[in-house]
């Protein structure tokens, strides 16, 4: 698997999550299929740079989000703040 598709997988799954959206919701909301969404999500494929515009518009936040290798140190801190309160 290409190291990239598994950096855009994962934020694309937490960011869906962060939102409390369904994949089916994400992928209603980005105008792709829910098959497309679940592939990305699971790296089966190479999503078109088009396509991930659209899942992060509809994720609300700016598309180099998706490429972002990790959290930054305030949402980390904020996730581990709502996991366990």
């Amino acid at each position: 698997m290409d190291a990239l598709n598994q950096i855009v997988a994962k934020n694309i799954l937490r960011l869906r999550e962060k939102a409390g959206l369904s994949q089916l919701a994400l992928a209603l909301n980005a105008e792709i299929t829910p098959n497309a969404l679940f592939e990305i999500e699971h790296t089966c494929g190479n999503p078109r740079l088009n396509t991930l515009s659209k899942i992060a518009h509809a994720l609300g936040v700016p598309l180099h989000r998706l490429f972002e290798e990790c959290e930054s140190p305030s949402e980390m801190l904020a996730s581990l703040v709502q996991e366990h309160f």
